[in-house]
């Protein structure tokens, strides 16, 4: 039996079908991740050791070396590649595009480590997969002012991102590490006779971050670490260098000059004319692009006492009918994507920023929003596709019965929503 003839001969189950894949086209047409580009899937492994205060050629002898020559030889491994300093052991694994279930290597190669005996107690082993991320948009915070406020300010609102809902992959730019700097004195060494080894074994065996290994349970194993790393100047200033047969002691401060700064490096960001640092927050390919950027969009506009139509009931008033996503309604339909979508409501952002102002006197501004092209787009697919739907049921209107002008026009929905169930069902 044909297809066309079975679905004369049953076509309440065919209505039926139609029915449900339209219903399941919209339903995942509003919760679907919404990007520009199609998922990239990871491809490369990252094996990570950190061995505080190790010489590179000790790194390499001790930990690089191993772990090459236990992965080199592990199915899907196409190339490896090492970086090492002092202190840390990075390796690269890039696999072939033959590989499907990257999980499978990634556990393969946690098994072949952790079957390696002779490695030191102190490394901490990391491994994981390099997830591929997209920047979605960006935060200039720019303004006259001290290069220690500017980078405070950036920082403060990257630790408010990353509490609203779907945000987690964010990275500041324009801005410099920090760096304690020890001017030493030289009358005070000759007064005192004390030698710059002395110091600087003094600062070294004080300012550590050690590693303890770690306590094994039945449950879970913890961590042990011992936290003696300062990052502040005004910590060591209270350093003994030296104890005096009388009791006295000779501290860091009455040899040195110890000041709060940034690693000398050239870097020079502009926004404006004006000194800028940034705040880039990037999409992972579970995140939805246009609902991070929405996020990011209110928290601003709240922050700076803004005006902020998400909903676009204003902006789609001063539109064309025809030019509207959906067509009268506007792009007040906002609403009911985040309702049925199940995604966070930018308002609800919005207003708790209102509450909450930037307690700094930079200047914020958004740019490099790459949402709104991956919004053009989605715009221009609907509004082509309802005004090709309204040409077409009017054409076979004119020239066929007006049922099968409704019926021939009723497919073209089908055949649009269909894919996205069935996107929707493999998600």
């Amino acid at each position: 039996m044909s297809l066309p003839s079975f679905s004369v001969r049953n076509s309440v189950l065919v209505n039926m079908l139609m029915i449900v894949v339209l219903v399941a086209g919209a339903f995942f047409s509003l919760s679907l991740v919404r990007e520009m580009f199609p998922e990239i899937r990871a491809s490369k492994l990252m094996i990570q050791a950190v061995y505080p205060g190790v010489q590179p050629e000790e790194v390499q002898k001790t930990v690089t070396i191993k772990f090459e020559e236990k992965v080199k030889d592990i199915e899907g491994v196409e190339k490896i590649e090492s970086t090492i300093g002092e202190g840390y052991s990075m390796t690269v694994l890039s696999l072939f595009n033959e590989v499907d279930d990257i999980n499978a290597v990634l556990d393969e190669v946690k098994n072949e480590l952790d079957s390696i005996p002779d490695i030191p107690k102190d490394v901490e082993l990391t491994v994981r997969k390099f997830e591929p991320k997209l920047p979605v948009i960006s935060i200039a915070v720019y303004g006259d002012g001290t290069e220690a406020d500017r980078k405070q300010a950036v920082r403060d609102i990257k630790d408010e991102l990353r509490q609203l809902p779907g945000i987690s992959e964010i990275e500041l730019e324009g801005i410099r590490d920090d760096e304690i700097s020890v001017e030493i004195r030289p009358e005070r060494l000759q007064e005192y006779n004390i030698t710059f080894d002395e110091i600087a074994s003094v600062i070294g065996r004080s300012n550590l971050d050690v590693s303890g290994g770690q306590l094994k349970g039945d449950r879970a194993s913890v961590a042990v670490r011992t936290i003696g790393e300062e990052t502040r100047g005004r910590d060591l200033e209270d350093l003994i260098i030296r104890t005096e047969p009388d009791g006295s002691t000779i501290q860091l401060s009455d040899v040195a000059t110890i000041q709060d700064q940034f690693v000398d490096v050239e870097l020079q960001n502009y926004f404006n004319n004006k000194p800028a640092a940034y705040c880039t927050i990037f999409k992972t390919p579970s995140q939805d692009a246009i609902q991070i950027a929405s996020l990011v969009k209110a928290y601003v506009a709240g922050k700076t006492g803004k005006d902020f139509d998400y909903y676009g009931y204003a902006e789609s008033q001063n539109r064309p009918w025809y030019s509207r996503p959906f067509g009268l309604l506007g792009s007040g339909t906002n609403y009911v994507t985040n309702m049925v979508g199940g995604r966070p409501d930018p308002m609800k952002t919005y207003r708790e920023s209102l509450k909450q102002p930037f307690n700094h006197h930079f200047e914020v501004a958004l740019h490099t929003d790459l949402s709104r092209f991956v919004e053009g787009r989605l715009d221009l697919m609907t509004r082509n596709g309802l005004n090709g739907l309204i040409l077409v049921l009017i054409s076979l209107n004119l020239f066929l019965n007006w049922r099968v002008a409704f019926w021939a026009a009723v497919g073209l929905p089908v055949s649009f929503l269909g894919p996205l169930s069935s996107c929707g069902l493999l998600e």
